[in-house]
Order: structure tokens, then sequence, then C-alpha cells
């Protein structure tokens, strides 16, 4: 694969903020839309590593192609949890990059101490759900109707995998 994957660092955020931005923009993956501004991103940047776990980005080269965080739950009794965000710009969909770096992401989690990941996927989104399927990850619940944009109503998917 032609991506090289490592740890977030201060010099990624002008990239990592560009792909959360395009990402943003499709409107079909994540719930929010307003854009990230350098701040927020130097905020996303360092809460899944305050929180006791990881955030990984992809880079075709010098460019920021993907990332993906896993944060711990903070609360007492669900520290063992982590919570999934991954994106992958839509040039490089569909060329292996989204499972690698949930795969890496996942492992150096579990290194760190999670024993249980999980994430929520809108159910329009078929191709991300199968590669979590295949990922080991099990359908738990499905929150029916949970966004109506743009008149079109969409179920969400929760997902997790016990380590």
């Amino acid at each position: 694969m032609p991506y090289t994957v490592e740890p977030t660092s201060g010099e990624h955020l002008p990239g990592l903020r560009s792909a959360l931005n395009t990402l943003l923009g499709e409107r079909c993956y994540f719930v929010k839309f307003q854009g990230f501004t350098l701040d927020k991103v130097r905020e996303f940047r360092k809460s899944p590593v305050e929180s006791g776990g990881v955030q990984l980005v992809a880079l075709d080269g010098s460019a920021l192609v993907g990332w993906c965080d896993i944060r711990r739950r903070p609360e007492e009794g669900t520290r063992h949890v982590g919570v999934v965000g991954i994106g992958v710009l839509s040039g490089h969909r569909r060329r292996g990059l989204g499972p690698s770096l949930l795969d890496r992401a996942v492992d150096d989690d579990a290194d760190l101490g999670v024993s249980r990941v999980e994430l929520e996927v809108f159910a329009s989104n078929t191709h991300a759900i199968h590669i979590y399927r295949k990922a080991g990850f099990e359908s738990e619940v499905i929150k029916l109707r949970a966004r109506i944009l743009d008149g079109q109503a969409d179920d969400l998917v929760c997902m997790a995998r016990c380590l």
C-alpha cells in the first residue's frame, strides 16, 4: 500500500482540518456539518490521546488522506471502552486504507488496555458496515430514523467488538 500510517502530530493539523472539512461537506457520514477551525482541530487531535486512546493519520506522500481515532470513555466502569472515529477521503476509498487504519488503531488501543471498541455508522453507509463486520464488529442496536437529512431518513447502526 502506498500509504504511510503514523500517530497524529502538530504538523498534520492543516491536513487534518482539510480532510475533516471535506468529509463534513459530503453531508452523509457524520452528524455534524459545521466546519473545523484550526483551534477545533487542535482539540480534536488532543482528545483521543488525553483520554488514553490513539489517533492515527494516513498519508499519501505528504498529503493527509485519512485518519482513525479511538477515544476512551472517561466514566468509571466504562474506561475499558474505546469509541472509534474514522474518515478516508473519497479518492482513497476502496483501496484497503480504511481497514488498515482501523486494524492498526484497534491494535494500538488494545495495547493501552481497551477491551471493547464501539462505533456508530449510518445504515446507508453499507461499504463501511461491511468493513466493520470483516474487522470483527457486530451490530448491537439499530436506532431507527436517527437522522432525517434533506428529507431522507437514515438508521444508525451501533456496532462493537470485544478484544
